[in-house]
């Protein structure tokens, strides 16, 4: 038995089976494996939105402590390193907020795209800003003397009032229905 199998040479053989083997589990492992999630949803591209604005003002005040030092003395950090961290980040924010753009322009809903539910609710909170204002200055209780002049409401305040929250209640409809969508559509 030992002589049959000594005139033939297996370690070849068997160095290509366990290579082969090898090669076939890894082709295996990557063909089963689950997908890496490339894509995120809307809310969170705009939470880490702000996650690089807020870094890209430390940047800057970190930048702006170690641009100029009294002579003799050494920058905390190194200005260029830093530059180029603002830079790296600069980048990604324009990246991140042209997809959040261009996502929120091709979603719609109810035939509304998120664009347009964006530019109302902003205008809603502009417009209830200003109605407040008015509501402000128009309800002061102006005190006035025998030598003062005295000054008359041109506007239904408790109508104004009414208007004013049911402009406030829109918007935060509105705000609330664009903060579901956020959580439900993936950033493009």
């Amino acid at each position: 038995m030992k002589g049959r199998w000594e005139n033939l040479s297996c370690r070849p053989f068997f160095k290509n089976f366990v290579a082969c083997a090898a090669l076939w589990h890894r082709v295996r492992v990557i063909l089963h494996r689950k997908p890496i999630r490339n894509t995120m949803k809307l809310s969170e591209a705009l939470s880490l939105r702000a996650d690089l604005q807020r870094k890209i003002g430390q940047l800057k005040r970190r930048l702006c402590s170690c641009v100029k030092v009294q002579e003799g003395n050494d920058p905390i950090e190194d200005p260029v390193e830093l530059r180029k961290e603002l830079d790296r980040c600069f980048e990604q924010l324009e990246g991140l907020v042209y997809r959040i753009n261009y996502t929120n322009l091709v979603t719609e809903r109810n035939g509304v795209s998120i664009t347009k539910m964006i530019a109302q609710r902003d205008t809603l909170t502009l417009r209830v800003a200003v109605m407040r204002e008015v509501l402000k200055y128009a309800s002061d209780i102006e005190r006035y003397g025998h030598n003062e002049f005295r000054y008359l409401r041109m506007i239904d305040v408790a109508k104004m009032q009414q208007e004013t929250d049911e402009c406030a209640n829109r918007r935060r409809k509105l705000d609330m229905e664009i903060q579901g969508i956020n959580w439900i559509v993936d950033l493009l």
